[in-house]
């Protein structure tokens, strides 16, 4: 349901107040969105013998295994990287000098 409004005929105050209208409404939307989620997951809790704190606290002591090192900077021995994510810069630089992902590979 697109809404053309031909914006080349609007004053510069016009089109901020519009701009202004629409950030409200936005955030009224995303407060509301906020709490439709926050019910949704206290039902859930609720249905699963939880509290809401209980959810947060079992959250917070989940911590995600530390992935090793697959590669390592032979220039620097101190970066390393797991082959997961964006590569960093020290990657792309030896990669560019005609090195291989297999050439970095820790032994």
């Amino acid at each position: 349901m697109a809404t053309t409004i031909d914006l080349t005929t609007l004053s510069l105050e016009h089109l901020d107040a519009i701009i202004a209208d629409v950030q409200v409404e936005r955030e009224r939307r995303r407060a509301l969105a906020t709490d439709e989620a926050l019910m949704k997951i206290h039902e859930i809790a609720e249905a699963a013998g939880l509290s809401l704190s209980e959810l947060v606290k079992l959250e917070r002591t989940h911590k995600r295994s530390k992935v090793p090192v697959k590669y390592r900077n032979p220039a620097n021995s101190e970066q390393g990287w797991s082959g997961r994510g964006k590569r960093p810069r020290w990657i792309e630089e030896a990669l560019s000098q005609g090195k291989t992902l297999e050439s970095l590979l820790v032994g």
